[in-house]
């Protein structure tokens, strides 16, 4: 608690400092009171005491104050009594009233020396500056930016667009999912369930650009920025996402594709047949080792040994 708590107006539920004299039977200013007990009642109930105690303004002043806390504060009517052992001084009664919202009406009928405008008991006011600096010319323009939306509808649109905006990389999908020429705009009406109408001029239909909302209307063209994305060259983003290799075309790829210059060497298929073919389905006889074919007894190929025992080196036959 602080000297700062002295506020003009005591507040609910708010740490208050209160600044009293004590005076003696005479009405004099008591110097020095001794004995000091400070108690409080809230809401007219048992006094108790004070969780700080009186003290005097320096030096031998007669003049004290009280920190009250915030709970002793949280009250309709706080009542205080300050007593002392000091010869002939009397006890000091302090009453308050801490205030909360609804407590006070006012009726404002000026600002700064002028006559306020009203209108259905509201104040109208006219924003000449915004954090001590002038406010920009407003000219209407905040609505044309916005595909002049009417009334009440302007909320709604905001939302529209706003949630269209967070959600665009998550909810547009594949480019075929919009649709295409005329039917985008009505696409992404749907989009997030949203049904109030976006303005016109901010999604352009028939092509996936889209509008700034500012004073130059600046457009962003959505498939240039998929295209560079993807490191993909300036043409139609629809023809060169379809021609992009599937993973089935990739793997099909892989596997058959012959792995040396003149063709003869076997694909990654060949290779990894050979090799499962080998540890499973293969018998020697003398120094030939024959690999069977998947049904188990046809031969798929055969391997020279040098040695039927121990060899050290092998040799495709067939």
């Amino acid at each position: 608690m602080a000297a700062s708590d002295a506020r003009p107006i005591p507040i609910k539920n708010t740490a208050f400092r209160v600044v009293f004299p004590i005076l003696d039977a005479d009405g004099d200013l008591v110097t020095g009171a001794t004995g000091l007990d400070s108690e409080v009642s809230k809401d007219q109930g048992t006094f108790a005491d004070c969780t700080n105690e009186a003290t005097e303004i320096a030096t031998s002043s007669g003049m004290y104050y009280l920190d009250l806390t915030s709970t002793e504060m949280n009250a309709d009517c706080v009542a205080v009594i300050v007593k002392t052992t000091s010869s002939g001084a009397k006890t000091t009664t302090i009453v308050l009233y801490p205030e909360e919202t609804g407590d006070i009406n006012v009726d404002v009928t000026a600002y700064g020396g002028t006559a306020g405008t009203f209108s259905g008991g509201r104040p109208q006011t006219n924003v000449s500056h915004w954090k001590g600096s002038p406010a920009p010319a407003m000219t209407g323009d905040a609505y044309a930016r916005l595909g002049a939306p009417a009334g009440a509808s302007i909320a709604a649109d905001i939302l529209a667009i706003d949630n269209f905006v967070d959600d665009i990389e998550s909810r547009l999908g594949t480019p075929s999912d919009l649709g295409s020429g005329a039917t985008i705009a009505a696409n992404l009406v749907d989009i997030e369930g949203q049904t109030d109408s976006i303005p016109t001029d901010v999604w352009a239909a028939g092509t996936r650009t889209l509008t700034a909302l500012d004073e130059d209307s600046t457009t962003i063209d959505l498939d240039a920025a998929i295209r560079a994305a993807l490191g993909l060259a300036a043409a139609n983003l629809d023809t060169q996402l379809g021609d992009l290799p599937t993973v089935t075309d990739i793997l099909t790829t892989a596997m058959t594709e012959s792995y040396n210059a003149d063709g003869a060497a076997p694909t990654l298929a060949q290779a990894l047949f050979g090799i499962l073919q080998v540890l499973t389905e293969a018998s020697v006889s003398g120094t030939t080792m024959t690999v069977k074919k998947l049904d188990g007894s046809t031969a798929a190929f055969t391997l020279t040994l040098d040695s039927a025992t121990s060899p050290t080196s092998i040799t495709r036959a067939t």
